[in-house]
């Protein structure tokens, strides 16, 4: 019995006891305000993001024009491999190069599309951020003006 007294004695093991049970239930139900402090959060986490890596633009146009450049040479080869393999009809080595250059082709879509976001995006997100704070701003002016 002095075991459970001792545990239970204190007025900090109840404390503790009473704030755990409060946090659970606060950590259950996602309110209004915290959804729209997260966002907050999320818009200022990327003005700080867009501001650290504003050295990095240069290198981001080099890669995704360099890329885009291969995936739009690769999807010209393979268009002319495939005109080319029509007139050729008994020349099977041209069809056979045609479907294996536009399957390439084709499998760097993706990856092409998300590199030329990467490089996109960051600009325009700052844009809809701006646009954003000029909408919720009552005179619509910025916050800089």
């Amino acid at each position: 019995m002095s075991l459970w007294k001792r545990l239970w004695d204190t007025s900090d093991v109840i404390e503790q006891s009473v704030d755990a049970v409060i946090r659970t239930g606060d950590a259950l139900v996602y309110t209004e305000e915290e959804k729209a402090d997260f966002k907050a959060r999320v818009l200022d986490w990327m003005l700080k993001w867009q501001q650290v890596t504003a050295g990095q633009n240069l290198t981001r146009r080099l890669l995704a024009l360099s890329i885009t450049f291969i995936w739009l040479l690769e999807s010209l080869v393979a268009l002319i491999l495939c005109v080319w393999s029509a007139f050729e009809p008994y020349n099977q080595s041209f069809a056979n190069a045609a479907e294996i250059t536009f399957s390439a082709a084709s499998k760097m879509g993706l990856p092409v599309g998300v590199i030329l976001t990467f490089y996109f995006a960051p600009n325009k997100i700052s844009e809809a951020i701006a646009r954003y704070h000029m909408a919720r701003s009552p005179s619509g002016l910025s916050k800089d003006s």
